[in-house]
């Protein structure tokens, strides 16, 4: 149903006369040389074209939320508005989960869109207010265009900013008890293998943190090179892993000749090598999912509780040979590490949300066996029972079809 192909981008993803005179103005854009252009003249293409982004991402929010009512990803099985967005249109799920709730919040803020839309307000703006009616959704409402008059008279979002600080100060403070569903934390990756920790607490609970935090934290030294930010980070980290069990479960991932050899203390054929040899450095390993090796590994390894799986030919994991309908532990371990995550079309869900499913049901004679076991997020594994299918592997990964 969707066209998410991106591989000819020039091919007309819709026929709505609308996007094709958008595409086309992306097009002519992209001919456009610069390079002769007056300086200036440059400049002041670029402020236009980001109030024109502005405009575009208006009409974009208020098409998302047409999408998120009609829910017409359904059918494909997408399990929600940002599942769809993320993948779709190759977005981060955090961006697309702001996203929708922007979508979702403008239909009850008639002057912000208004004026979003008529390019009055900037998108950063329009974030500001949506985030200021989340946190005093009623009083919101009766100051809304008092704030969006507000916005045309700053100079920049930090200033705005700061409005909307002074007159929530104005505003009787929330009860405690208001505060409690807006609390959240997310733990994401970033592109460099880093980990970025966000959260909004509740106060109490945000004056819990800071006060363990700043007693946890040692005090500057002179022969400490690490900055305030970079301790606070340490200390963090200590105060969450703060535990008798080993901090990590290592998974070790090996090949059965490498295995014969480590077992049996002598390589199983003539002029066979492995990085995993007995007394030699790990190769490769995954703890908490995450690929690790050389000194990180060591540093994990050091305290991790360590489990092995053994690959066969073509990468496989070996059968265990297991014929009950309950997935053991060790088979389950095995799934993961072949499949890594939901492997239903589009979805990212990691093995934490998923169930080991049977490709052919346990009841019509589907054995619990490696070859015919496969993971899916709990959201997929209904959808898939609820309409009859299975999934196949093709060269491409896997797919949906009919069983045979």
């Amino acid at each position: 149903m969707f066209d998410i192909d991106r591989s000819d981008a020039s091919a007309p993803a819709t026929a709505s006369p609308v996007v094709s005179a958008a595409r086309a103005f992306v097009e002519a854009l992209a001919a456009a040389p610069t390079e002769h252009l007056d300086p200036e003249a440059v400049a002041a293409e670029f402020v236009e074209l980001q109030r024109i982004l502005d405009r575009v991402e208006a009409e974009m929010l208020r098409r998302l939320r047409r999408i998120g009512t009609d829910r017409p990803y359904v059918a494909e099985g997408y399990r929600s508005t940002t599942a769809f967005v993320k993948h779709a249109t190759r977005m981060r799920g955090a961006t697309a989960r702001r996203m929708v709730a922007r979508a979702r919040a403008l239909a009850e803020m008639p002057a912000t869109e208004e004026r979003f839309r008529r390019g009055e307000l900037s998108g950063d703006e329009t974030s500001l207010l949506v985030a200021t009616r989340e946190s005093e959704p009623e009083a919101f409402g009766e100051w809304e265009e008092a704030l969006c008059d507000a916005a045309r008279t700053v100079e920049f979002v930090d200033d705005l900013r700061r409005v909307v600080d002074y007159w929530r100060q104005h505003l009787d403070p929330p009860e405690p008890a208001d505060t409690e569903p807006r609390r959240w934390a997310r733990l994401r990756r970033d592109f460099d293998g880093m980990w970025e920790l966000t959260a909004r607490l509740t106060p109490l609970q945000g004056a819990a943190v800071r006060q363990a935090l700043e007693e946890a934290t040692p005090a500057p030294d002179p022969d400490d090179p690490r900055t305030g930010a970079q301790r606070r980070a340490d200390t963090l980290v200590r105060l969450l892993t703060r535990s008798d069990r080993p901090s990590t479960r290592l998974v070790v991932h090996v090949g059965y000749e490498t295995f014969v050899w480590a077992v049996a203390g002598e390589p199983p054929c003539p002029g066979f090598d492995s990085p995993l040899r007995p007394g030699g450095p790990i190769g490769g390993a995954e703890a908490a999912g995450v690929l690790l090796g050389g000194r990180d590994l060591a540093v994990v390894a050091c305290d991790a509780a360590v489990r092995r799986i053994v690959f066969g030919p073509d990468s496989m994991p070996l059968d265990v040979g297991r014929s009950t309908r309950t997935i053991p532990a060790h088979l389950r371990a095995a799934v993961i590490a072949r499949d890594g995550r939901c492997v239903h079309p589009g979805c990212d869900r990691g093995p934490e949300w998923c169930d080991v499913h049977h490709l052919v049901p346990w009841a019509e004679g589907g054995a619990t066996d490696l070859r015919f076991l496969v993971l899916v997020c709990r959201h997929h594994h209904t959808f898939v029972h609820a309409r009859g299918l299975t999934y196949v592997r093709t060269e491409d990964g896997w797919r949906l079809a009919q069983p045979p």
